[in-house]
């Protein structure tokens, strides 16, 4: 309970720390949240203590929310939000969570916290303890699809076949049936199908593998989906709202990215539209030194279909209400373009 800690301070004998690894991505948690803990509460496992001071319930996170010491630490609260948003993403099981004692071995939940407490270096706690733990967190996306009653199988065959035809469409990719090269070898299987489909066809004259007008047609089609989406749907990357004005602002700088969430209450399939969209604007072409070693790869996948699980996120009711904002907002910025569009035809009819 929130009366059983304390911020940082030298009167209390256990200070715990907690932090985010660095994984080599943008992430403002790199800075440890510090809260002191009582001697009972060093009794507990770890997952006991995370449940504690990052609870489920909202009271007693309001509690401890309301407790933190702003003035040692400003930044304290907005840090605490961030790590909680984190542990709730876990409790949906959307992502893993690992927890290494700093510096030292893995610490798994069951494991008492007192067993991990080493001497503070902090010259205002000569005689105190830290439990500094460093928290891992990775989205297998691929996992979580099949744990949801997702074929995995068929959803690499699909990422791995739309991933071949992007390099060859877009980076000039050859590929000969009878290859020699290993790492293009290992390729032929997903080139096998999509020519069962009659996406790919050997050349008449060099005989590698071109992409054949049924290719050129899905390509064509799944641009023109993907653009689809960005039309309806761009509108919900910044999305900013007030529950108290009953207000929704879109495109202010300073919003939320509630896409997904919108593209899977609007039923789509979101893994293969956030797939669309990363192939769209780019993303597969950080792949292109390794693409042909590493597209078999299942952490490949999960790290392009990452937002599908890392993502912002709001209550149903909520999202609706975004979502029937948002399209007001489409239609609104639609009448605007026609009015413009049809004031710049009559200057231009008048001008001689």
């Amino acid at each position: 309970m929130p009366n059983e800690m304390s911020e940082a301070s030298g009167n209390v004998s256990v200070e715990f720390r907690l932090s985010l690894k660095d994984t080599g991505r943008d992430t403002d948690l790199l800075d440890s949240f510090s809260l002191n803990l009582t001697p009972r509460l060093t009794q507990l496992t770890l997952g006991e203590l995370i449940d504690t001071v990052f609870p489920d319930d909202a009271a007693a996170f309001d509690e401890i929310l309301e407790s933190l010491d702003v003035k040692s630490n400003p930044d304290l609260p907005e840090i605490y939000l961030a790590l909680s948003e984190i542990f709730g993403t876990w409790r949906l099981g959307e992502c893993a969570l690992r927890f290494f004692s700093k510096p030292g071995p893995e610490i798994l939940l069951s494991q008492p916290v007192r067993d991990h407490l080493s001497p503070s270096s902090d010259g205002a706690q000569t005689h105190g303890q830290v439990l500094d733990i460093v928290v891992e967190q990775t989205f297998d996306v691929l996992a979580n699809f099949e744990a949801r009653g997702g074929d995995k199988s068929v959803l690499l065959q699909w990422l791995e076949g739309m991933t071949l035809l992007y390099f060859i469409d877009k980076h000039g990719f050859q590929l000969q049936p009878d290859t020699q090269d290993e790492a293009a070898q290992r390729v032929l299987h997903i080139a096998s199908d999509l020519q069962s489909r009659e996406i790919l066809t050997p050349s008449d004259i060099t005989g590698r593998l071109e992409i054949a007008e049924e290719g050129r047609r899905t390509l064509g089609e799944m641009i023109a989906e993907t653009e689809s989406y960005i039309d309806q749907f761009d509108v919900f990357k910044d999305v900013a709202y007030d529950l108290d004005d009953n207000a929704v602002e879109f495109g202010m700088g300073n919003g939320a990215d509630y896409r997904v969430q919108v593209y899977d209450a609007e039923g789509l399939d979101v893994h293969r539209t956030v797939f669309l969209l990363r192939m769209y604007d780019g993303t597969l072409d950080e792949l292109l030194n390794d693409w042909l070693e590493s597209i078999h790869r299942a952490d490949i996948f999960n790290e392009v279909l990452r937002p599908v699980l890392d993502r912002d996120r709001v209550d149903d009711d909520i999202i609706d209400w975004i979502i029937e904002s948002g399209f007001a907002h489409n239609e609104e910025q639609a009448d605007r373009n026609r009015e413009r569009d049809s004031q710049q035809a009559i200057v231009k009819r008048i001008q001689p």
